[in-house]
């Protein structure tokens, strides 16, 4: 099935475009850069043939409909277009040549039941198919193309190892992590214990009063415990209360010491303010002295800075150059390069007139360019081409048809002599009729034989009753002398015994002949000795006859045939003449135009006399536009120097070139500009350093005010009398945050642990709590052990009093059983998956492995240049091997990375090419072969080529040049690169 056109109604990037393939090719490269769509257009076809992507969608995302149409040629229902809509559900159809349409289940069995997935791995190439072979190693890469022949990758094998894993984790002979392995020793464990449980007996009643005895004394203990706990507790926070106390007598005594004099005397956050003030007055104190400094700077600049007059009185003028400068440069480059490219355009229609033969340029301009009179000239042309073609076929057809003629004449005239003249033939024939007549005496001797074989049938009759009689005879002579002697009577055994005798010769005598089989015998050789005489001549006469019958049959093929050749001969004559009736006026109008034109040229090139006189017209018509343009640039030229001039004899600049001139101008002009502004800044910098001053001098004198109020306010005389008392201000305040602090802890403490670190000393508090630890450490130890005795009780009793602790461990063991059947069934299913995939991949290596390697020879050869011949497969480690030309051969590890990658591509090819089953469907490579060198993609290309011929449509997507200059342009469909930019 191969692809004529591709309508995108809504796909991704594509909004309502349309891709047309060539139907004159089968190999098509679509050629774009990067982001130009090339993966959206495989995706898109692939969509249309199997749905779309659950995963990666491509709805179009200004809107609109999201899907589109294919149209392709099927080898046996002709035209057909399929159309995929997406919608719930999808909406497909699928429109036939006969104007009728069917669902997506007749899309399905068209395509054999191929899926995306098996089409993706099987008919879809990309360069990571190649790049795969480099991740393994040498003793992997004869495995992975083995798999890669049976499904394009190494699918199967990773397959085979996923389950071999998961068989290791359901169960391993000799593992201990495998499910069933543990499933396996929980088993084994509850039948120990089943059988641990039936051998246990005990007294119920000793462990009974043994369990209420323990259970008391547990109760008193942990009473104890309990008690003990509260009072460690007490004692602990007692010793952590203990400092805190101290702390707090000797902080209230401190502050006792400090008295309150300065309470009420010295302002809150003084010392904080003073700082402020004195941080704010410094560094304006400073900046003032700087700003004095610069000041001075300033207006000893401000007088060196005088205005002098030069530039600046012409500054429009020079401005006014120096913009057209450059123009005046380019109008320089523009006339070298008008007069280039008039010299070589003059060389050309020189080169052109005497390749035409035409002298004068007028004789090109008058010639007649319009599109009509080019495509009367062209079609007179192609006609005249066509028919001149047409004449040679006809030479050809003619000289075939003479020859043919020729031939059947012959052949006519050998069979006409091999035939009987009608006399001799009907001599022959009475001849054959008397011989048949006298072929009676062969039926006679046929009847004589069957005769003779009905005697000899009622002879061996006889003789077997004969045998009969003899038989009976015998016995009887036995049976006689038996009685005889048995009786004690000889009489009776002396008469019977002689006849028996008697009877028995006669039955072994050989019976004589009978007289009529004797006459039969006789007539019977005589008919013999007569049919011997007369059959050669028989056998002679029917075959001549046989042969003449053959010859007459050939004779009258080999006559239709001549009158056949004879039409033939006369149907190309008649072909001739219509030839020069249709060859008569193209020649009159092919001579019109070579005349007008006035050339004198074969006809066949007039078509390229015609474009190149096209081409000649207008390279004049250009030559003389450019020779215009050239002057008007060279007048412009002319003022900007006579310009330039004048204003340099104002300046008073000595001569030069204008270059010299226009930097003169430019320096000049911008030193006195420089010059004015700095004039200018300075001034404005003196004027504001000066209103600085000022405005600094203000400030200063309000922080010094502030300083002094404050000192005032605390009642000091100065700066080191007020940071004194400030320090004594701040003693006395940490001294009262601290003993809050300490009051505040001790509020959310334990009024008992508080009263007890009152009245006792740390170290009596020590031992109280040494004492307490060490009793409740007995204790707990005895507890501890009456919780393990009375455990062990319990559980004693337990076990006595349910009686079914035994039925339920034999119920414990049925259910493990069942757990260890189900995940030995998991097991086995996998383990026969595994075997189903070995079996597909042993049926792959017997099967159908040899066919498809004798594909893969096919083109291995020619992608190598003839290095290697042969493919051979290695069931010994299952690798794949190559025979060279001189004999040699190598396992595929053995082989360089470029022949590898040559390998793969050869099996891959012969994949696709097998699994095609009533339908072709398209190859799509992704630039498959980007790495390769110019001389293994020729190869590649070549390969390409050759399977496209053979019906096999190939899509070929990259973004390369060289790839692109490798394909003619009706092989290309080119992508626009400005689709990301439109769809922004």
């Amino acid at each position: 099935m191969n692809i004529h056109a591709i309508h995108i109604y809504g796909y991704g990037k594509f909004v309502n475009q349309t891709f047309r393939l060539s139907p004159a090719a089968n190999l098509h490269l679509i050629y774009g850069l990067n982001e130009a769509g090339k993966t959206t257009l495989m995706s898109f076809i692939e969509s249309m043939l199997f749905g779309f992507p659950k995963t990666k969608r491509y709805e179009p995302k200004t809107g609109g409909i999201y899907g589109g149409m294919l149209e392709a040629r099927h080898p046996e229902l002709g035209n057909i277009r399929i159309e995929r809509i997406a919608g719930k559900p999808e909406r497909v159809n699928v429109f036939l040549e006969d104007g009728s349409t069917r669902s997506e289940d007749f899309l399905k069995q068209l395509l054999s039941n191929i899926d995306r997935r098996l089409y993706k791995a099987i008919y879809s190439f990309d360069v990571f198919g190649l790049q795969e072979i480099h991740k393994f190693n040498r003793d992997q890469i004869g495995r992975f193309l083995l798999f890669s022949s049976l499904f394009g990758s190494d699918a199967i094998s990773k397959m085979d190892a996923g389950l071999t894993k998961r068989q290791e984790e359901l169960f391993k002979p000799n593992g201990r992590k495998p499910e069933l392995n543990q499933e396996l020793e929980q088993l084994k464990r509850l039948s120990e214990e089943l059988k641990k449980a039936k051998a246990r007996e005990g007294d119920y009643h000793h462990i009974l009063s043994g369990k209420k005895a323990v259970e008391l004394s547990m109760k008193e203990n942990e009473q104890l415990l309990k008690d003990l706990g509260h009072y460690i507790s007490q004692i602990e926070r007692a010793i952590e209360i203990h400092p805190l106390k101290e702390e707090e007598r000797q902080l209230a005594a401190q502050l006792d010491a400090e008295g309150g004099a300065l309470e009420n005397a010295f302002p809150e956050a003084g010392l904080f303010e003073l700082e402020k003030y004195e941080s704010h007055l410094h560094p304006k104190m400073a900046q003032l002295k700087a700003l004095e400094e610069k000041r001075c700077d300033l207006a000893k600049q401000a007088e060196a800075l005088a205005p002098s007059e030069g530039h600046l009185q012409y500054e429009a003028q020079i401005e006014e150059l120096l913009s057209e400068y450059p123009l005046y440069q380019s109008y320089i480059e523009k006339i070298m390069t008008l007069a280039d490219q008039l010299k070589q355009t003059d060389e050309r229609i020189q080169a052109g007139m005497a390749r035409l033969k035409i002298a004068s340029e007028a004789e090109i301009l008058k010639a007649d360019t319009t599109y009509e009179y080019e495509w009367r000239l062209q079609e007179s042309v192609q006609a005249f081409l066509r028919l001149r073609e047409q004449k040679r076929e006809l030479d050809e057809r003619f000289e075939q048809a003479r020859t043919d003629l020729e031939e059947a004449e012959q052949a006519y005239a050998d069979v006409a002599n091999e035939v009987l003249p009608d006399d001799i033939r009907k001599q022959k024939e009475e001849a054959l009729s008397r011989m048949a007549a006298a072929g009676g005496q062969s039926v006679k001797r046929e009847e004589l034989l069957g005769q003779l074989s009905v005697l000899k049938r009622e002879q061996k009759v006889r003789a077997k009753k004969r045998k009969a009689l003899a038989a009976g005879a015998l016995l009887a002579a036995i049976a006689g002398s038996l009685g005889a002697l048995f009786l004690q009577e000889w009489l009776p055994a002396v008469f019977i015994v002689p006849v028996s005798l008697l009877l028995l010769l006669f039955a072994l005598k050989k019976p004589e002949p009978s007289s009529v089989a004797v006459f039969i015998q006789k007539q019977l050789e005589d008919a013999e000795r007569s049919a011997e005489e007369s059959g050669s001549e028989l056998n002679t006469l029917r075959e001549e006859l046989w042969r003449d019958d053959q010859n007459r049959q050939l004779f009258i093929a080999k006559q239709a045939e001549l009158r056949q050749k004879e039409a033939d001969y006369e149907r190309a004559i008649r072909k001739f003449e219509e030839w020069e009736k249709d060859m008569y006026p193209y020649q009159e109008q092919t001579d019109r135009y070579l005349k007008e034109l006035n050339v004198s040229i074969d006809p066949s090139f007039l078509s390229d006399a015609y474009a190149l006189i096209k081409d000649l017209k207008t390279e004049i018509t250009k030559m003389r536009e450019m020779k215009d343009e050239r002057s008007r640039l060279q007048s412009k030229r002319t003022s900007f120097e006579e310009r330039s001039s004048q204003l340099a004899s104002l300046l008073h600049h000595p001569e030069g070139s204008v270059q010299e001139l226009m930097f003169k101008l430019k320096s000049g002009l911008e030193s006195e500009k420089e010059k004015l502004r700095k004039k200018q800044e300075a001034d404005l910098s003196l004027k504001h350093t000066e209103e600085q001053i000022k405005e600094l001098a203000r400030e200063a004198e309000y922080f010094k005010s502030q300083i002094a109020a404050l000192y005032k306010k605390a009642g000091a005389d100065g700066r080191d009398t007020f940071i004194e008392l400030a320090k004594r201000d701040q003693i006395r305040k940490e001294l009262k945050t601290r003993l809050g602090r300490i009051k505040a802890e001790l509020g959310k403490k334990d009024e008992k642990a508080i009263m007890l670190a009152a009245n006792h000393a740390l170290v009596d508090l020590e031992e109280k709590l040494a004492e307490a630890k060490e009793k409740k450490d007995r204790t707990d130890k005895l507890l501890k052990e009456e919780r393990e005795k009375a455990a062990v009780l319990l559980a004693e009793q337990h076990r006595l009093e349910e009686s079914g602790t035994v039925s339920e461990l034999v119920h414990k063991v049925e259910m493990q059983k069942e757990q260890v059947a189900l995940l030995a069934k998991k097991w086995a299913s996998v383990k026969l998956v595994r075997q189903a995939v070995k079996n597909r991949i042993e049926d792959h290596k017997k099967v159908r492995l040899p066919k498809l390697l004798q594909t893969a020879e096919s083109l291995l050869k020619p992608l190598t240049g003839g290095r290697y011949e042969k493919i051979y497969f290695s069931e010994t480690d299952d690798s794949i091997m190559v025979l060279r030309r001189d004999g040699a051969v190598f396992h595929a590890h053995e082989l360089s990375q470029a022949t590898c990658e040559q390998l793969y591509l050869a099996i891959r090819f012969a994949l696709a090419l097998s699994h095609q089953k009533g339908i072709k469907l398209p190859f799509q490579l992704d630039d498959s072969f980007v790495h390769f060198d110019h001389e293994r993609f020729k190869q590649v290309l070549d390969i390409l080529k050759q399977l496209s011929g053979e019906d096999q449509q190939i899509l070929y997507f990259t973004c390369h040049e060289h790839v692109r200059k490798a394909f003619c342009e009706e092989e290309v469909i080119q992508l626009s690169p400005l689709l990301k930019e439109m769809e922004k």
